[in-house]
């Protein structure tokens, strides 16, 4: 994405939502004034209490613990912190995929043994039980992304009573990534893994289902002890997010804000959606199970197509990104396509990849689509 995302006419390799401005928050109701007042001196370092509080609330603590809150630079340094805070070298750690990569770099930079269990694309996502016992077998983390990046599945109530058991099973921290709650195409919140077994962390952001990426504000939740690892190692790494995030930050999680927010990007992600599935089912060549959640399509491409290899002849034939299933953790059979794009938008780049792919199916003549 780095490498082409300023040189393309339509990216549609992101995951996330039209971006909210200052003037959207203004009309929900947020005070510039009190904005122009804020001294932009360093704030508290784990977060403002007031942050903390309303992120606290999104959450329930287990049954025989207490619940804390840090809060970071995205969810990007939350995964980075969790994973050297609880874990060493040599230390197993048992990754969903497909997934977004950085939680497996980063863990293989650090030197930890990094396996993995899959979703099965032939069951509709679904949990591969087999697989994850296996892979989590002597694990000392085990990783979720739920929903999940990049198919969009929501795991059902059994598919979390098995992750949980597992984790619980192998006496394992269990980080569950929950950055697209409130993404749901039918506005029913993804109940979260934190509450139902003690050693559960959540890690989460303002950047998906709010549209708030530039805010770079995330966080991390979960029992005392591992928050307190998490925020040594936060101090030294960024020392806080900024004040200005964090005040911005406040009135998106408010209860008017964060509502408005989530049903004003749903709007986006439901219309694109349904664009995505009309387009698809208009090729004999691609296939896609519905996602339930996300503003990301994973797109299956007919046999003999490659991600990367498709994804190249977008971006020098007709200058649409979309992330390659390759860089998801091996799925080359696919793509994932942004759907939360103005149609004026999403539309004519839709047309353009379906011209690269009848021109791929026809032996490769090669043109520039803007001729």
């Amino acid at each position: 994405m780095s490498d082409h995302e300023q040189r393309v006419r339509y990216e549609l390799a992101d995951s996330g939502v039209p971006a909210v401005t200052l003037s959207d928050l203004c009309a929900l109701g947020l005070d510039l004034d009190h904005v122009m007042s804020l001294p932009l001196h360093y704030p508290e370092v784990n977060g403002s209490a007031r942050i903390r509080e309303l992120i606290a609330s999104l959450y329930s603590a287990p049954p025989d613990g207490d619940l804390d809150v840090l809060v970071t630079v995205g969810a990007a340094e939350a995964a980075g912190l969790v994973v050297d805070a609880l874990t060493d070298p040599g230390d197993r750690i048992a990754i969903m995929r497909p997934n977004y990569q950085q939680l497996d770099g980063i863990a293989r930079n650090l030197g930890r043994e990094v396996v993995s269990f899959s979703l099965d694309p032939d069951a509709g996502w679904s949990l591969r039980p087999d697989e994850l016992e296996s892979s989590a077998r002597g694990a000392k983390l085990i990783a979720v992304c739920n929903p999940n990046n990049p198919t969009g599945h929501v795991l059902s109530a059994d598919e979390r009573r098995t992750v949980v058991s597992v984790a619980r099973d192998n006496r394992a921290w269990l980080l569950t990534d929950e950055v697209y709650v409130g993404t749901e195409h039918d506005g029913r919140e993804t109940p979260s893994l934190v509450g139902a077994y003690n050693k559960t962390l959540a890690i989460s952001s303002l950047s998906k289902a709010y549209g708030l990426s530039g805010l770079r504000l995330g966080w991390v939740a979960g029992p005392p002890d591992a928050i307190a690892a998490c925020w040594m190692r936060h101090e030294y790494a960024t020392i806080a997010t900024s004040a200005l995030s964090m005040l911005l930050g406040e009135f998106a999680l408010g209860a008017r804000a964060r509502v408005a927010l989530f049903g004003r990007n749903r709007d986006y992600i439901v219309r694109g959606q349904s664009a995505i599935q009309e387009w698809v089912s208009g090729h004999a060549n691609l296939g896609i199970t519905a996602p339930t959640a996300t503003p990301v399509a994973f797109v299956r491409l007919g046999a003999g197509l490659s991600s990367l290899e498709f994804a190249r002849q977008l971006v020098d034939r007709a200058r649409v990104l979309v992330a390659p299933g390759e860089f998801f953790g091996g799925f080359d059979d696919h793509v994932r396509v942004t759907a939360a794009r103005r149609l004026e938008d999403l539309q004519p780049a839709l047309g353009l990849m379906s011209s690269v792919l009848d021109s791929m199916a026809a032996n490769g003549r090669h043109r520039d689509l803007h001729d």
